[in-house]
């Protein structure tokens, strides 16, 4: 038992004295990842950041990182909502797609009114073609500014109920 004791000692001390007394090993370490944003306790770090901003740069040359780092923390927020609600899906997408649909785009509803409205309005536009040619792509078109609308909102009132820390400039 003493003998064991002892042995555990002595590598105690052998280890101690190796980072005490040879800084230099200290100082060759590098630092691999760090944190570039917080929502509560979920982190988001600097090679995640990296890799989608590479993606999406494919699609979209000029969007820049701190987009990219937003669009993570939107969807962090969903993606936990969606979890809370008990959605599920294949991979984060299609959660993420399937809580955007029952909580924001089934509710809208885009009238004649406005599809007219909007026709009228942008009558140039459409070089000539008839209304009724048009309406489906019009009335889609609605829709989407609609649900982009609410979605914004959705996601402002999410994060008040978050701790985000966005700590990309450090």
């Amino acid at each position: 038992m003493i003998l064991k004791f002892l042995l555990f000692s002595l590598h105690l001390f052998i280890t101690s004295s190796i980072f005490l007394f040879c800084p230099w090993l200290c100082e060759s370490a590098e630092l691999i990842d760090r944190v570039v944003a917080l929502v509560d306790d979920e982190a988001i770090t600097l090679n995640e950041l990296n890799d989608r901003f590479e993606e999406s740069r494919v699609v979209m040359p000029e969007i820049t990182k701190e987009q990219v780092l937003q669009t993570m923390v939107n969807r962090t927020l969903l993606k936990r909502d969606a979890l809370k609600r008990r959605i599920s899906g294949k991979n984060e997408d299609e959660i993420i797609r399937r809580y955007i649909n029952l909580k924001v785009r089934y509710s809208v509803r885009i009238n004649e009114v406005d599809i007219e409205r909007f026709f009228n309005e942008n009558r140039n536009d459409f070089r000539g073609e008839a209304f009724n040619t048009v309406h489906k792509e019009i009335k889609r078109y609605l829709t989407e500014l609609e649900v982009n609308k609410r979605l914004e909102r959705l996601i402002e009132e999410l994060k008040t109920k978050a701790e985000v820390k966005i700590q990309l400039h450090e």
